[in-house]
């Protein structure tokens, strides 16, 4: 089982996952902190997943959401201090009529 995790978390899908969760959330701060900075105030809000909270999905895009609540929540705390608010929006599933 562990192969087949690790194989998972290593191939082509997860580099993908990883640039789209974490290295883009970097990027973007980097990004915008300094002008943010200059003007004394800013927000940034990522995007991530309830499954980055609790279980549901495949482990792979479960520890990647985490990561980027994770980062958020240290991108917070590093930047509350200039003023500038980093949160995560975490949408989770709806349950509606005909869904499975």
């Amino acid at each position: 089982m562990w192969k087949s995790v690790a194989r998972e978390m290593l191939g082509n899908s997860s580099d993908h996952g990883l640039l789209l969760n974490v290295t883009a959330l970097t990027t973007l701060a980097q990004l915008v902190v300094p002008p943010m900075r200059r003007q004394g105030e800013g927000r940034i809000i990522a995007i991530s997943s309830i499954f980055g909270r609790e279980s549901g999905r495949r482990m792979p895009y479960n520890a990647l959401k985490a990561a980027s609540i994770s980062l958020t929540k240290s991108l917070a705390r590093d930047l509350a201090k200039d003023r500038i608010l980093v949160n995560s929006v975490a949408p989770g599933s709806l349950l509606f009529p005909g869904s499975s």
